[in-house]
């Protein structure tokens, strides 16, 4: 029997999330609704796959599928974050935002559909464009107009997201808390959308951060959120916005982020150049805009996504260009040529894949899914390689502001779960520098003591010479 979870229908609390009951089948499989083909992508919460949609009579259709790690499954936590992920989009009803077409769990896990988008996140954008920054951003007189369309239609999905409502009327008071570079994609059809809700904020959320606890991307956290957190406020999302607009009308990082000990400050008191320093094609109304939205004081920045949408608007309007989509589309086609070829072409992979190779199933309870990496990578090879079509995952992290005396329970289990693993991370990476140092000093002493002793055989004759004298 298949079970899904119905997303309209989240009455019922996960308030202790035990392991799901071995008994339900899983469909995630050749004979279930869904086909996983390859992986997209990887994160802490879950893994993104390319999949095929089989329906009635033979309908298909290719989605991505978001599945939890097996391994959080049984942690109410993130259990709860994920159906909070699924409410929200459930609720948003914006053709700027990407759409849930469901949710369901297998035997060890839980998974979302969602469109499958044939486009390239603003990361990639800024990637490209620091590497063609001499040829390509400084004679791109329209460029600024671009990333006004992009960002002013954006805006007004963002305003959508932080004006959503329940069943009721009432305000949920959305805030997103993760826009960044790879969650803002350009569609080579000239459309934008904004992506992951896994870490946004509602007022209906089964899950609840912790005093204290900030969530997010070090270098487009709002000044306020490192200072002293707080409730969380829309305008958060709305200096994030303004960090990635500015980033893509310069083709850099504003902050680095590097690290924790340093964002504060950096975020807090680093002189923020207007973008015309680096392109000189961004007029004054356009850095105007920008800078009102980097505003370190939260009342001086605008006050709603759709203000600053508005004001992008304008900066069009003044320009006497509307920036339509068309063009859009055949910007990014230029700053990415062939790329759409590639992105289609792993469409066609997946329903290639999802109808001839259908035996990708769901393991046991604790695996991961079944690789059918071998055939759909020589698949790949018709049209690149595997590494150009899979986007880049930047891991959101949990930021304490509390005293470093509070206890170590205090700590929700994300912050720990994360911070666990980058404290491995840099610790294996010592060991291994201490490795080598150690395993050179060490050889040093051999290479020494071997000489010297040479050195010594080869004076003893002399010194015997000398004793004989």
């Amino acid at each position: 029997m298949v079970t899904t979870q119905s997303v309209g229908d989240f009455s019922s609390r996960v308030d202790e999330a035990a392991p799901l009951d071995p008994s339900v089948e899983p469909y995630l499989s050749s004979k279930g609704r869904y086909r996983i083909c390859m992986e997209l992508a990887s994160g802490g919460m879950g893994s993104v796959y390319a999949a095929l949609y089989r329906g009635t009579d033979g309908f298909e259709r290719v989605v991505a599928l978001k599945r939890m790690h097996s391994h959080l499954s049984a942690q109410a936590e993130f259990v709860k974050m994920f159906f909070d992920e699924a409410q929200l989009l459930a609720r948003v009803k914006h053709p700027a935002v990407c759409s849930l077409i469901d949710l369901g769990k297998t035997q060890d896990s839980y998974f979302l559909v969602m469109e499958y988008v044939t486009g390239e996140p603003i990361s990639e954008v800024v990637h490209a464009l620091s590497k063609r920054h001499r040829d390509f951003l400084g004679r791109s007189a329209r460029l600024p107009l671009l990333a006004a369309r992009v960002f002013a239609r954006l805006c007004e999905g963002l305003h959508a997201v932080h004006e959503t409502r329940d069943e009721r009327g009432r305000p949920l008071n959305i805030v997103h808390r993760d826009i960044t570079p790879q969650n803002l994609f350009v569609l080579y059809d000239g459309t934008v959308r904004l992506m992951d809700f896994g870490i946004a904020h509602s007022e209906a959320a089964l899950h609840r951060t912790e005093a204290g606890i900030v969530m997010g991307k070090v270098g487009y956290l709002a000044p306020e959120q490192l200072v002293h957190g707080g409730a969380a406020d829309r305008r958060w999302d709305i200096w994030s916005m303004g960090v990635v607009l500015w980033e893509m009308l310069c083709g850099r990082r504003l902050f680095s982020g590097k690290s924790l000990g340093s964002a504060p400050r950096e975020i807090g008191e680093m002189p923020i150049p207007h973008p015309s320093v680096y392109n000189c094609e961004v007029s004054p109304t356009l850095d105007t805009v920008v800078m009102r939205a980097l505003e370190r004081d939260p009342k001086k920045r605008y006050a709603t996504a759709r203000e600053l949408g508005l004001a992008l608007e304008r900066v069009l309007a003044e320009a006497g260009d509307s920036v339509p989509a068309a063009h859009v589309a055949d910007w990014l086609e230029e700053l990415f040529p062939g790329r759409s070829i590639e992105k289609r072409g792993i469409r066609a992979m997946a329903q290639s894949m999802g109808t001839a190779l259908g035996s990708s199933t769901i393991g046991p309870r604790g695996s991961s899914v079944a690789p059918v990496a071998n055939p759909s990578l020589q698949f790949l090879d018709e049209y690149s390689s595997a590494a150009s079509v899979l986007t880049e995952i930047e891991l959101p992290i949990a930021v304490s502001l509390t005293p470093v005396s509070k206890p170590r329970g205090a700590r929700s289990s994300r912050a720990r779960s994360l911070g666990g693993v980058l404290l491995w991370r840099r610790l294996a990476f010592a060991a291994a520098w201490l490795a080598l140092f150690a395993l050179s000093f060490y050889a040093a002493i051999q290479i020494g003591s071997f000489s010297l002793g040479l050195l010594e055989r080869a004076a003893a004759p002399e010194r015997a010479v000398a004793s004989a004298q």
